[in-house]
């Protein structure tokens, strides 16, 4: 399959609505991670955790860091994000 490129690009969105669509967005990638572990668990119980614990960690410090970005940001002015979605 030749690799493709998505881009969603939001403009004028306010500093809540664009924390609560990210954070939904990591949240449904967290659990997604969860679920996976557990389903492969259930198949496999000497299955490590510390790939999910990687993962899960590592989208928690995003959407930290993410959420620190925004409260930076001034009020006033909308936000602008593009997100590149790379499927291969």
């Amino acid at each position: 399959m030749k690799p493709k490129t998505f881009t969603i690009a939001e403009n004028g969105l306010e500093k809540d609505q664009l924390k609560a669509l990210l954070n939904s967005f990591i949240e449904e990638n967290i659990n997604a991670y969860k679920l996976q572990y557990l389903s492969n668990w259930s198949k496999n119980q000497e299955e490590s955790p510390e790939l999910k614990e990687n993962k899960v960690k590592g989208l928690e410090t995003l959407k930290e860091d993410l959420n620190t970005l925004l409260a930076q940001t001034n009020n006033a002015n909308p936000v602008q994000v593009s997100i590149d979605i790379k499927v291969s």
